[in-house]
């Protein structure tokens, strides 16, 4: 039997494999995961007879999760223990040191965006909230698609999986 399957580090250093099947619930986008992309998986079970664990996958990254057709995305939004979580580490940016990307997509209704989400020259991506626009003294709603901004990590929200970033 032929199985395709996703080829996995975990945070703790281990690797593992994830069944093709695992991403169905997000339809075609999956397939536009690349080398690198950060999953968020739970561990549902070990298969006995086919000798793999089997995973639920939570979330993808948010440049594949903004691309999923509307009726899945609010499916996943739905449900809370399948909310997707931004998939981001406090060890994901230096705190300091000041980096460059431009705008990719905006979080929240077009008239009052919560979030612009931001992809650097290496493809890492991260969100900046309107409040970090506010606090550094600019107004998110002055910026568009495409628009270049320096940022400068000042903090990290646990909880959120959030970095926190003052705007230059």
């Amino acid at each position: 039997m032929h199985r395709d399957f996703a080829l996995v580090d975990l945070d703790d250093g281990r690797k593992t494999r994830v069944l093709k099947r695992y991403f169905k619930r997000f339809g075609k986008q999956a397939l536009s995961l690349q080398p690198g992309d950060r999953l968020t998986l739970i561990k549902k079970s070990y298969s006995e007879k086919a000798q793999h664990t089997c995973w639920e996958v939570i979330a993808l990254p948010v440049r594949v999760m903004m691309e999923l057709p509307s009726d899945i995305r609010g499916k996943l939004v739905e449900a809370p223990l399948h909310k997707p979580h931004w998939l981001e580490l406090d060890t994901d940016f230096t705190r300091g040191i000041e980096e460059e990307g431009r705008i990719i997509k905006w979080l929240g209704p077009k008239s009052a965006p919560h979030y612009a989400i931001v992809e650097f020259a290496d493809g890492a991506t991260t969100r900046v909230s309107a409040t970090s626009f506010r606090l550094s003294g600019k107004d998110i709603q002055d910026y568009k698609i495409n628009d270049t901004l320096k940022l400068t990590k000042v903090g990290f929200i646990p909880d959120e999986n959030i970095t926190k970033w003052k705007v230059i």
